[in-house]
């Protein structure tokens, strides 16, 4: 759909859109971010954002694009957090439960979206494009299962990574965004920024390559193999057990509790409960209890979500 499309969906379907933006006001705009993207000026040509989050009788849309007024707030608050980046990013939409969505408007990913969770603020990019996002919304707030909608930002469901299936109209390139964020990763000094690109390394993985992950379990790190599990276990992918096995076995912190907390969700598959069953037997301290934790809510164990 068109960035037209998705405008005229979303205000025909919701209410509470302020009036169109001032010139004067998005004069302020380019001032904070340079020359605004067509698809955002689509948006505020249409409505100077929201106060609050638009709705219907059936509920409330998950974010709401700002009025320009608060994008210069929020900005300027938000110049003084020391996020690592990878590049300039104008935080625009807000889900008035402490998260916030920013567009990269330099860099690689200049054009992408990325969300800022207040108690996790790693920034890896979320979303292609404004209209890839405005999609992702707009499903989430028609989803028949009210029960299966999520009310905030950190919920709703991201372009990468991938859980599924491959896009084919994007995993080419993707892969290419990947090679270029391994040779970015080698060449900074900043260790923090370094962790984003391979943080963004790992989302960028595509679902045919899930396997190529347990290279992360090598990494003396007690987030980045992490993130590689929990992806292995969010695409329920239970090929690599063997090596997931090993690491819940001879790691410690994050790591471990992500190994086995996939080890405990595959149970049905003989694989893994056999490692588990091998791990009751060998596993001391903090790691028997991560594991004993998990076996504990496993009736009610969901796949992680990502970052």
């Amino acid at each position: 759909m068109t960035i037209s499309e998705l405008v005229r969906q979303m205000e025909s379907s919701y209410e509470g859109f302020r009036p169109a933006a001032s010139n004067e006001d998005l004069k302020k705009l380019e001032t904070l971010m340079g020359t605004i993207p067509p698809d955002l000026l689509a948006l505020y040509a249409s409505h100077d954002g929201s106060p609050n989050a638009p709705g219907n009788d059936e509920g409330f849309l998950a974010a709401r694009l700002m009025p320009i007024s608060e994008v210069l707030e929020v900005n300027q608050e938000m110049s003084d957090e020391e996020l690592p980046v990878l590049g300039h990013v104008v935080w625009l939409w807000n889900d008035d439960a402490g998260n916030l969505l920013g567009l990269y408007t330099t860099g690689l990913f200049a054009g992408w979206l990325t969300k800022y969770d207040h108690e996790e603020s790693l920034l890896i990019p979320a979303y292609r494009s404004i209209a890839s996002f405005m999609k992702a919304m707009l499903d989430n707030a028609n989803f028949p299962d009210e029960d299966a909608r999520v009310c905030d930002l950190i919920g709703l469901e991201r372009d990468i990574p991938a859980i599924h299936m491959d896009d084919p109209m994007h995993v080419a390139n993707d892969k290419k965004l990947r090679e270029k964020c391994i040779e970015l990763a080698d060449q900074t000094n900043d260790e923090n920024v370094r962790m984003l690109y391979v943080m963004t390394i790992i989302a960028l993985t595509p679902v045919s390559e899930t396997e190529s992950l347990t290279d992360f379990f090598e990494v003396d790190d007690n987030w980045i193999p992490e993130a590689a599990v929990k992806l292995m276990d969010m695409r329920e992918y239970y090929e690599a057990i063997p090596a997931v096995e090993k690491l819940a076995k001879d790691g410690d912190g994050n790591p471990v509790a992500a190994a086995t907390r996939m080890l405990v969700r595959a149970s049905e598959n003989e694989k893994a409960k056999a490692a588990v069953e091998r791990l009751q037997a060998s596993l001391k301290g903090t790691n028997l209890q991560w594991l004993n934790q998990w076996l504990e809510g496993r009736s009610v164990l969901r796949a992680p979500s990502w970052y």
